[in-house]
Parts: C-alpha cells; sequence; structure tokens
C-alpha cells in the first residue's frame, strides 16, 4: 500500500505559473516522485485541433464549456458537464453509452414540404439552411460540428434512442445501464435528461443487489484474462487488476445503493477507513496523470503501457535514472505500489458492500475455531478486536488455518483492516520467534490454497513484514524473455505451477514433473527454493548467489537440517542450470551430460531441479 501524500499545495495554486509534468524542460521536470510524493496535477486538455503533442502541452486554463445562445427564447438552456473531462474518470467512454437526448418528435413544430423532402439541388445547396439561423445560432451550430468531429475522430461510441429504448436496453445490458448511469449533459432538453435520470433511478430497474453481483461477475471475468495478476509488465492502466475499471467498479455500485461516489462520503459510511480513502484518492490522481500522458504520447488512445511507451513516458513524468535504478524502474514500481493499493481498495469495498449491505438481514452461520478466530457465513474474522495485539503470532496462524480448510472463502473486511493496523508487530523478534517459524513452516506444508494465502500474505503486507527481502522485490521488473511479471508475481505463479503438478490431471501432459513431485520427500524444500529463485534480482550482482545467501539464512531461521539447507541452497544456486543447458548446448553430447550429471550428483538433486525448472 502507498504510504499517505504530503498535500502542500493544491491543483488551483501550482497549475497556473508551473510548466506541464509533460512538458520538456531544461531542467528536471519534477522532483523525484517516490512513493510518498504526490504526482502534479493533471494538465487540463489541449484544443481538440491539432492533435496534441507532448512537446505543445502547457497547463494553460480549460477551454469554456460549451453553451447553445443565450436567448432563451431560440433555445432551450443547456448545462455543462459537473466535471471537468480531466477531472473525472472516464467510464462512459469506454462502454456502449447514450448520445445527448434528443427532444421528442412530439414537442416539434410539424414538417413542412421543403423539410419533409430529403433532396437537395444546386439551387437550393445545404448551406442555405444555416443562413436562416441568426448569427448566435450559427456560432452554436458549429461548436456542435466540432463536438461531434472531436467524438468521431476518437472513436468515441454514441447511441441514439427514445426514452422507452434507453430503459429496455439498459435493463437487458448491465454495460447499458453502467454508461446511462455515467451520462454527462452536455447540450438539449434539460426536460428529456430529467425523465431519463427518473426512469434511472427506479429501483425496479438494476435493484442494487442484481446491480453489485452483475458488476462482481464482470470485473471477476474481466480479471481472468489477466489471470488475476495486477504485476504484467505490460499493463493495461484501464483494465488491468488494480487499474481504473476496478476503481470505477466500487465507485458505480456504491452510486447505485447510495447515491454518491465522494470517497469523504464512503469513510462516513464505513465503507474506506480513512488511510484507504487516502489510498484510493492518490492512486486514481496518479492513474489518470498516467493514462492523460499515455494519450499524449501514443497520439491516440492507448491504455496498455507498452514497453515503447514506458522508458519516454517516465522520461516525461520526470523519473530520473539513479545510481541504484533506471527511471523507469522507478516509475512502474510506483505504478505497481499503487495497483496493489487500488486493488486491495476495490475488494475492501466490495466485500464491505457484500457483508454489511446485502447480507445485513441474513442469520449469520457462525463457527468457532479456536479463542482467536470463527467462521461467519464461510469467512474467517478475529472474535475480537485486541486479537492481534494480545497474540501477534496470530498474523500468521490466521492463513494456516485457511490453508489447512477448504471451506473458507476469504477474509472479512475489519479482519483485513485489523492485519494491516497490526504489520508493526512483524519486526526482527517476532521474526525469529519459534512459533512464528513453525507456523510459517506449516503453511508451507499445508495441502490446500498454499499460493492463495501467499498471495494474500503478500496483499495485506504480512509477506513482505515477515520476509523483508521478498518486500524487495515487490514490484520489481525484469525485462527479459522469460518473464511477462514482476518478480513478485512471477515467483506467485512458479510456486502455483508446481503445485499444480500434484494434481493428476497434470500425469497426462506433464508426467515426468507429476512423477517427480509426487516422489519428493519433503516438498516445502521445493517451495523455498521457489519462493527464493529469483529473490535476489535488483541489487547488482549474480541474482543466484545473492538469493542463496538469503535463503540459507532463512533455512536456519526455520530449523532446518544442515542436509536440507544445502539442498535448498543448491537448489537456488543452480535454478537456470537445467535451462541453460537444454537451450544452449548440445544434450546428446556425452560430455554435456557428464558434466550435467557431475553437477547434479544424485537422483532426489534432478528431481527438485526439474520440478523448479519446469
Amino acid at each position: 500500500p502507498v504510504p499517505a501524500p504530503t498535500e502542500t499545495d493544491t491543483p488551483s495554486s501550482t497549475a497556473k505559473d508551473a510548466p506541464s509534468p509533460l512538458e520538456p524542460t531544461s531542467g528536471p521536470l519534477i522532483e523525484p516522485v517516490g512513493p510518498n510524493a504526490e504526482p502534479p496535477p493533471i494538465p487540463p486538455p489541449a484544443t481538440p485541433a491539432p492533435p496534441p503533442s507532448l512537446d505543445g502541452l502547457t497547463a494553460s486554463p480549460p477551454r469554456r464549456p460549451l453553451h447553445p445562445p443565450t436567448e432563451p427564447e431560440t433555445r432551450e438552456g443547456s448545462a455543462a458537464p459537473e466535471q471537468d473531462a480531466a477531472e473525472k474518470a472516464p467510464p462512459s467512454v469506454e462502454a456502449p453509452g447514450v448520445a445527448p437526448p434528443q427532444a421528442p418528435e412530439t414537442e416539434s413544430a410539424p414538417p413542412t414540404e421543403e423539410s419533409a423532402s430529403p433532396v437537395t439541388t444546386p439551387e437550393q445547396p445545404a448551406e442555405a439552411a444555416r443562413r436562416a439561423l441568426t448569427p448566435d445560432e450559427q456560432a452554436y451550430e458549429a461548436e456542435l460540428d466540432a463536438v461531434v468531429d472531436l467524438l468521431t475522430r476518437g472513436r468515441l461510441p454514441e447511441a441514439r434512442r427514445r426514452l422507452a429504448d434507453c430503459k429496455a436496453e439498459a435493463h437487458k445490458d448491465i454495460t447499458v445501464a453502467t454508461a446511462t448511469y455515467e451520462r454527462r449533459f452536455l447540450a438539449g432538453s434539460e426536460k428529456l435528461s430529467a425523465r431519463l435520470d427518473r426512469i434511472m433511478a427506479s429501483k425496479r430497474l438494476w435493484p442494487s443487489d442484481r446491480f453489485f453481483k452483475a458488476k462482481r461477475d464482470e470485473q471477476e471475468a474481466r480479471h481472468a484474462q489477466y489471470d488475476n495478476v495486477e504485476y504484467g509488465l505490460e499493463p493495461n492502466l484501464k483494465s488491468s487488476p488494480g487499474g481504473l475499471r476496478d476503481l470505477q467498479t466500487a465507485m458505480w455500485i456504491f452510486q447505485r445503493h447510495f447515491g454518491t461516489q465522494d470517497p469523504k462520503d464512503l469513510e462516513r459510511l464505513g465503507a474506506l477507513s480513512s488511510q484507504e480513502r487516502v489510498w484510493l484518492e492518490d492512486g486514481r490522481r496518479f492513474l489518470w496523470w498516467v493514462r492523460y500522458g499515455l494519450h499524449l504520447l501514443a497520439g491516440r488512445k492507448e491504455d496498455r503501457l507498452q514497453f515503447e511507451y514506458q522508458r519516454s513516458l517516465a522520461e516525461r513524468l520526470g523519473f530520473a535514472d539513479t545510481d541504484a535504478r533506471l527511471g523507469v524502474e522507478r516509475f512502474m514500481s510506483l505504478y505497481y505500489e499503487h495497483v496493489l493499493a487500488l486493488r486491495e481498495v476495490n475488494d475492501i469495498v466490495l466485500q464491505y458492500f457484500d457483508e454489511s449491505i446485502l447480507r445485513q438481514r441474513e442469520k449469520p452461520a457462525i463457527e468457532p475455531i479456536n479463542e482467536r478466530f470463527q467462521i461467519r457465513n464461510n469467512y474467517i474474522e478475529i472474535v475480537r478486536n485486541e486479537v492481534f495485539s494480545e497474540t501477534p503470532s496470530a498474523l500468521l496462524e490466521i492463513f494456516v488455518i485457511m490453508a489447512n480448510r477448504r471451506d473458507i472463502s476469504g477474509v472479512r473486511a475489519e479482519t483485513i483492516r485489523a492485519i494491516r493496523e497490526h504489520l508493526h508487530l512483524i519486526d526482527d523478534a517476532f521474526r525469529e520467534d519459534p512459533t512464528n517459524t513453525r507456523l510459517f513452516m506449516d503453511l508451507l506444508k499445508a495441502p490446500y490454497t498454499l499460493v492463495s494465502q501467499l498471495t494474500r500474505m503478500r496483499r495485506y503486507g504480512v509477506l513482505g513484514r515477515y520476509l523483508p527481502e521478498f518486500g524487495q522485490i515487490i514490484g520489481q521488473m525484469q525485462h527479459d524473455l522469460f518473464h511477462i511479471y514482476t518478480v513478485d508475481a512471477h515467483t506467485m505463479m512458479v510456486i502455483r505451477n508446481m503445485r499444480r503438478f500434484h494434481y493428476r490431471s497434470s500425469e497426462e501432459h506433464y508426467a515426468v514433473a507429476y512423477h517427480c513431485v509426487r516422489n519428493l520427500p519433503k516438498v516445502e524444500l521445493l517451495y523455498i527454493g521457489g519462493l527464493y529463485h529469483d529473490i535476489g534480482k535488483g541489487r547488482g550482482g549474480d541474482h543466484s548467489n545473492l538469493g542463496a545467501v538469503d535463503a540459507v539464512a532463512f533455512c536456519r531461521r526455520h530449523g532446518l537440517t544442515d542436509d536440507d539447507t544445502q539442498l535448498v541452497e543448491w537448489l537456488v544456486k543452480q535454478h537456470l542450470l537445467m535451462s541453460s543447458v537444454a537451450q544452449r548446448k548440445d544434450i546428446y553430447d556425452p560430455d554435456v551430460i557428464l558434466e550435467f550429471a557431475t553437477e547434479v550428483k544424485s537422483e532426489r538433486r534432478l528431481d527438485y531441479l526439474y520440478a523448479l525448472t519446469v
């Protein structure tokens, strides 16, 4: 989670004279941005024509909103958008939208013979209709034409429907309903827009419980497209787990139920803690900042933060290289920190809604586990607020309990918050406590959901505190042909793959790996090797040797025998051996085989190495 930024200046006080964060200057663009620094305010959008460029961006005031002529007797009044486009997240842009409402035909004057004919002759050009307008009306028409041209060039979806059709389409499709809820009134009949508001406000049209379930299912399907990993090396700023769409999903749910998506209101309602509100506001502002810069850099709508843009965007946003890290690595690391925090906020908001709103009338099914934990409606929780302060080892015990049962769906929202609030208890004394080291080894030996629990520990901050060396690789990039995730996410994927070799379904496709894993005397040693195989990355030097040193320290702290410690050390140090021989050497050369066999020494080592490599 990202610490709260220190707000010393407001956008109105800094954007007036300061250059845009995307505008090149002779010196550093901004101060080096770190986890505690707030990104500069998002500059307002430039005039649509000519196409925007990074070099021409300035922090000029926003263009005045479009408005019709002021004469009340010529046209209906219209309202400007409640928020500048740069100040509001753009959900309705991406979903099938509803075009600015048109006045119904019954309110229009009956067509004349001239207007009923669609034919235009050279003697009666189309411009004749414009000359019939007043100068103010002509100016208004020109502005509307500019808007239509902007929407067309931006490839923004639009639709034109009657009120009854709007209701029918919204009822059939949750994305249409969401876009209609989120529409912005630009111009036209305010009365017609108000009628649509009343239709959409009906509790019979997508009640808040159905709306919640539909949006949650939609999010789960979207996350599955990204393997439920928020740490892809080329993330999608909008659709990846922890991206803008996760944030918008949570806000739409509360807008539908409470009529607000203001973070301060959600804090007052108890849906967010004060720290979570800061994470939400800080992360949303950061993603808007990055997305706006990416669109300008690409010259079009582009949400995937590809390698070709990352370095240029990092330079434009002021992330300079240092002796320890490249600017692009610092930029992406900060991105991952924000995304991890936003995903946590999303999970908390959805779980709060499910627990406190949807299930508030249900009779809770409570199953006591011990004097510290109980299961409420399939979710584990602490029995009282003082559990972690009284028994710090419970910070690990809760995950061991879940890894030994299949009937626990997750952790209740208030318990997650309590875990975060007590992370400071995980210190050197905690790490050396035999009770805690035994609990962690029990977790590695657990029969179920090991990867899910390690992932939860990583997201809640427990794993990075208990294993500080692992905390250093959270969000660490790795640009090579072998990895598509950050180091920590890749590590979780490796352990997940090794777990899958236990399942009988793997026997058909991974027969050798299945045989090896099923015959390992101590499978937890394989997981330790997987946990530490890349943990030395990002420090300089050979990451295999650095990781082996950390692995030995872990084994000794957790009471492993010398023989087991030597095996884990060898696994981490030689985790690239088999792949490098297979890919770079002639495996039919007897000398190559002899050299490999001399290094491996035993079938036991070969089984562990093969399972780790595959």
